[in-house]
């Protein structure tokens, strides 16, 4: 692109995603087990701890730090004309959240979780976006009807 970014190959990503290791997904499970309360009565938290273990290659899972990902782009609804606003305010909203000052800001302090607005293709730059250069895509503002639909792999 000639604005200097640099394209991001998501599918040569994932493949250095290493497997979960789910040696430490079971010692997780076994932890939460082990804890006095009705074996599996808190659900779906503890199958997402034993994810999150599996995905650290540790059973002790540790979620001090936190963060809302937000990624920022335009979609082709603006040429098609049924957008309520323009695409200046995508990234009129992306600096406000660079800048911490949005509801998901104020919703994600309450949580103590960091707000990284992420520029995916945003047809107008905005300023002052951490992450903007490293993920860049290519420009998702045409118009909707003539644009290939995305493939996903399992």
């Amino acid at each position: 692109m000639g604005n200097g970014r640099r394209m991001i190959d998501f599918s040569k990503l994932n493949e250095q995603i290493a497997p979960p290791d789910t040696e430490a997904q079971k010692a997780a499970k076994k932890h939460w087990n082990s804890i006095a309360k009705p074996i599996g009565s808190l659900g779906l938290l503890e199958d997402a701890v034993a994810r999150i273990a599996g995905l650290t290659g540790s059973h002790s899972v540790n979620l001090k730090k936190r963060a809302v990902l937000v990624m920022c782009a335009d979609n082709g609804v603006v040429a098609e004309g049924v957008s309520q606003t323009g695409q200046d305010v995508t990234a009129i909203v992306a600096e406000n959240m660079a800048k911490g000052d949005s509801s998901v800001c104020r919703m994600a302090a309450l949580a103590r979780a960091d707000v990284i607005p992420i520029d995916i293709g945003m047809k107008k730059d905005a300023i002052d976006l951490k992450y903007a250069k490293e993920f860049k895509t290519p420009s998702t503002s045409k118009k909707i009807i003539f644009m290939q639909s995305p493939t996903f792999r399992k």
